[in-house]
């Protein structure tokens, strides 16, 4: 079963970097006349490394800052506009809820408002918006705090994000990501990694130092207790 699970986002990853791979050089196009350092990953020869001399010339072929500041201006206006800090910019509610479970809605809303600001929600929305700016669209992962409780906003870099929709009305539940790489010897002492890869065990003996790259996607696994836990696939 792991195995099918993991031929199954590996071939789903594979068809939707050829569905994006047309979009991809006017994206890079946007970021490198506004912001050329977000360009990274969406390079020519599909090379997710950019090194800081590429970029330094990049930036030194723009001839102002006009677009940069224009982005970071109207970045901050939609921010402070549709999710402010000082006012909750959302609500609870239920049809024919009593006074009593209005009350209680409301008092929900606030609690979930402040855990919202109290995290790091403000900085990742605003980055997320310079995204949007720049090439349309931006990717914020909204996890849990496991160790403070509360929320955790990651905002991921386009150039690794690929989403797909099995609905309908084409509203996107489904995304893969390559998450950061992780040594070989650190998968062994990760529950949440499991290995896909007949060879992965081999390789653990043959080069501890050897990295893998690791897709975090969004397929599920039900636990016993009726929670669900987000798995890391490895593939290599």
């Amino acid at each position: 079963m792991t195995m099918n699970l993991a031929k199954q986002i590996t071939d789903r990853l594979s068809k939707l970097k050829s569905a994006r791979q047309p979009h991809e050089p006017a994206w890079r196009e946007c970021f490198e006349y506004s912001f050329p350092v977000r360009a990274n990953g969406f390079t020519n020869n599909n090379s997710a490394i950019s090194t800081a001399d590429n970029v330094q010339r990049k930036k030194s072929r723009l001839m102002d800052t006009t677009l940069t500041d224009a982005a970071r201006t109207q970045a901050s206006a939609i921010v402070s506009g549709l999710t402010p800090a000082n006012a909750r910019w959302f609500g609870l509610d239920v049809d024919n809820a009593s006074d009593e479970e209005r009350h209680w809605l409301d008092e929900g809303a606030n609690t979930i408002w402040r855990k919202i600001h109290n995290a790091n929600f403000d900085s990742a929305a605003y980055e997320g918006m310079l995204d949007l700016m720049a090439c349309g669209w931006f990717a914020l992962y909204v996890d849990t705090d496991r160790d403070k409780g509360g929320f955790s906003f990651q905002l991921w870099p386009v150039s690794s994000v690929y989403c797909d929709s099995t609905r309908a009305d084409g509203r996107i539940d489904k995304y893969a990501s390559p998450d950061d790489k992780v040594k070989i010897d650190e998968i062994g002492n990760n529950p949440g990694i499991m290995d896909t890869n007949n060879d992965t065990s081999d390789s653990i003996d043959n080069a501890l130092r050897m990295q893998i790259e690791v897709f975090f996607s969004n397929f599920k696994k039900e636990l016993k207790n009726g929670d669900y836990e987000k798995q890391k696939i490895v593939v290599s």
